[in-house]
């Protein structure tokens, strides 16, 4: 994002179309707050500790995002978890 915010891309390759994204914010671990079990995952960006927070789902304008810094591609399982735990409890 242009404000510096790390977040992770949640929405499918198959609506790159849509001129928006659906994104989770990406915090530093210091910043999160207590993590709940499965939900927040924690995951290394570049020399920092982020934890997901797919509680905080937002939609960004493509012009919003800002330069990609890497890619969280195997950690899939883990994002996708957390996404079955805030939307279908489980």
């Amino acid at each position: 994002m242009s404000d510096g915010m790390l977040v992770v891309v949640i929405q499918n390759d198959l609506l790159d179309a849509v001129r928006t994204r659906v994104v989770a914010p990406l915090l530093p671990v210091g910043r999160a707050g207590p993590p709940m079990r499965g939900l927040n995952p924690e995951f290394q960006v570049g020399a920092e500790r982020v934890v997901l927070m797919p509680q905080l789902l937002a939609t960004l304008a493509l012009p919003e995002l800002g330069e990609r810094v890497g890619s969280l591609a195997p950690m899939r399982d883990d994002i996708v978890r957390a996404l079955d735990i805030l939307l279908a409890g489980v």
